[in-house]
């Protein structure tokens, strides 16, 4: 595998250098997508949002070639009015359909649907924080989600009403909706797309080397400390490559 890997990053480097004259657009700084498949509740969720997506995100220039999206869903299950008894009719007439039940209870149900409310009310850096904030806290949703609310500034009574809302059901439902779609084909969680390809790496704790890999240069410092694969490795030498031949009219530098 690694003599395959290496010839492939020869070959790609030899195109490089015989087209360099008419390349363009090889400086262009690409935002990698992250996409994170948790619940609020589960210890490993709570884990990876601490230990990874934190440090990822309390680094600035890390933070601005990140675009994250998060689904607050996890191994939860979605009921339509047909799947549940008539018993349960009786007991919830006023139920919103379809009903959804999570892993760890109500309690996560909750969390769960704040945070589809501030995905959607607050702008990334705002709701990544904020999600992040109730992961560390360790805490009842109730709790975590006020206290982090207060620290970040944001307007809880507005977040409150959403998830009081048919809206705020409709959207935790549509998380719901992408976490079971069957071509993600996920069993699990945490569950990561790292530009749209499932990172067992990035699960693992690795997720600011799996970014990294697939970041054009130049990278931010931190990446410096990460470990690259092939791809990486392919692109410090392009850096190299481009360095050498120097920058010129025809050929952006990156």
């Amino acid at each position: 595998r690694k003599q395959a890997g290496s010839t492939t990053c020869g070959i790609f480097v030899w195109f490089i250098i015989a087209g360099v004259g008419n390349s363009r657009n090889l400086g262009t700084n690409k935002t990698v997508l992250v996409e994170v498949y948790y619940e609020s509740l589960c210890p490993y969720s709570i884990g990876f949002l601490n230990k990874s997506l934190k440090p990822i995100w309390a680094n600035e220039e890390v933070q601005q070639r990140v675009s994250v999206q998060l689904h607050p869903f996890g191994n939860a299950r979605l009921l339509e009015s047909k799947d549940v008894s008539e018993g349960y009719h009786y007991w919830h007439p006023d139920a919103r359909y379809p009903v959804v039940i999570c892993q760890h209870d109500e309690e996560e149900c909750l969390g769960n649907r704040i945070q589809a409310c501030a995905i959607a009310d607050l702008d990334s850096k705002q709701h990544v924080a904020f999600v992040v904030c109730m992961a560390s806290t360790f805490a009842s949703p109730e709790r975590s989600s006020y206290e982090c609310g207060e620290r970040l500034s944001i307007n809880m009574t507005a977040i409150k009403a959403c998830v009081e809302s048919d809206r705020g059901h409709n959207l935790f439902v549509e998380h719901g909706k992408r976490s079971l779609a069957p071509a993600l084909n996920r069993s699990y969680v945490p569950f990561v797309l790292v530009d749209g390809q499932h990172s067992k790496r990035a699960e693992s704790g690795d997720l600011l080397g799996s970014t990294c890999e697939v970041m054009t240069e130049p990278r931010p410092a931190a990446c410096s400390r990460a470990s690259l694969g092939t791809s990486g490795v392919c692109s410090i030498l392009l850096a190299l490559i481009i360095l050498s031949f120097g920058a010129s009219e025809d050929f952006a530098p990156l």
